[in-house]
Formats: C-alpha cells, structure tokens, sequence
C-alpha cells in the first residue's frame, strides 16, 4: 500500500469519526435540550447539574469535530457512553415524576346512562391548554379505546364523540369512560404514558396522569 493511499484512507476514517460524533452529538443535544425545558420546568437542581454536563460534554465533541483535531474513536465513544447514561438517568427520573396537576371531569353521560352508537361525550377541564384523551374500556374485554381527541374551547370545555362498539356489535354491554388531562413538555408526557393517540388501544392507563371521574353507562339493546 502506497503512502498516498494510506493517508487517503487516514483521512477517510478522520472524517467519518468527525460525522459519526457529529449526528451523535446532534441526537444527544435533542435528547438534552428538550429533557432539559421538562426539568428545569420541574425545578429540579440535581438533573439541571446533569443536563448542564451533558451538554458540556456535547460541546467538547462538537469543538473537536469542528476543529479536525486528530483523535480516536474513544473520545467519540466517552462522549456518546457518558450522554447516554445520563439521558437515561433523566428519563428513568422524568418516567417517576409526578405529572403537573389538572382538574378534568365528565359531565355527559353520568354514570348510569343509557348511549347510542355514537355519542356527544362533554366535561370540563381545568386548563384549556392542556391535552384532553377520552378512553373508553367495553367491559366485556380488558382493552381501552382512545377516542376521537377532543375539542376545548377558551374556557376549557371539552368535547368528543365516543364510538360504543360498531353496528352489530357491543349492544347491551356495560361501558366505562374515562378523560386523562396532561399538559407538560412532550419528553415528559412520553416518559410518563401520557403521550396517547386516536385509535390506539391500550390494556391500562398511565401509572401517572392526571383522571377524571369514571362513568359506566350501557348501550341497551
């Protein structure tokens, strides 16, 4: 191998090294700065202190790439080691959080209440701001439904129309329906199970969340 060739592929490696630590970086600093709005929103001094190192560390790699310092892949694997251990560390904490306190409830149906295939679910949430899930659990299955999402208006009204089964089926059966309410930074709705969508079917609500109050009604035959 000739030493053209050898410096050629030298420099190969340099620059994939440099790429490598740079989407590395880049993914690291997502993580980071995002986790960072949820804790610092949580006021929480000793994953502020670790956010803050996390993103040191970032800028080091970055400061090297940037550079085009010569250096090997164990800076590139500190850098990715030690932000990875510390994302976990903030998500593991942000996962026991606690989630920010709303009120929500269910005014329509009440408990009791005889529903039809579709039907106009209304309640009230303590901040318009926040996100609203309607999930309804058939009693007959251990799975739950998430709704249509709702609407909220200014004063923090909310409303949504449940599906009670299909055409054909779930006439008769008993029905429970419950509304979460969450309003905190994505990363921590996500950590927490409270990130939900339209259709999807769930075997148990977040450990965590903010719940109305639980309404079983019937769809009579």
């Amino acid at each position: 191998m000739t030493r053209n060739t050898m410096a050629t592929n030298t420099g190969q490696t340099e620059n994939l090294i440099k790429w490598v630590s740079l989407v590395l970086s880049a993914i690291a600093s997502w993580i980071a700065i995002n986790a960072f709005i949820a804790i610092v929103v949580k006021q929480d001094p000793l994953l502020i202190l670790l956010m803050t190192a996390t993103a040191i560390t970032i800028a080091v790699v970055l400061n090297y790439a940037r550079n085009r310092i010569r250096f090997g892949i164990v800076p590139v694997i500190f850098a990715l080691v030690a932000s990875g251990i510390l994302a976990i560390v903030a998500w593991s904490w942000l996962a026991g959080s606690g989630v920010t306190p709303v009120k929500i409830s269910i005014n329509d149906p009440q408990d009791g209440t005889n529903v039809t295939l579709r039907y106009l679910a209304k309640g009230t949430v303590s901040d318009a701001d926040a996100k609203v899930y309607v999930i309804l659990h058939p009693l007959t299955v251990s799975e739950m439904w998430v709704q249509q999402t709702p609407i909220v208006d200014a004063q923090g009204n909310w409303q949504s129309t449940v599906i009670f089964g299909t055409d054909t089926l779930g006439i008769g059966d008993r029905y429970e329906l419950i509304a979460l309410a969450t309003n905190d930074n994505f990363l921590v709705s996500w950590a927490t199970g409270n990130s939900l969508s339209n259709g999807q079917v769930v075997t148990s609500l977040p450990r965590k969340s903010n719940r109305s109050n639980l309404a079983t009604v019937i769809r009579p035959k």
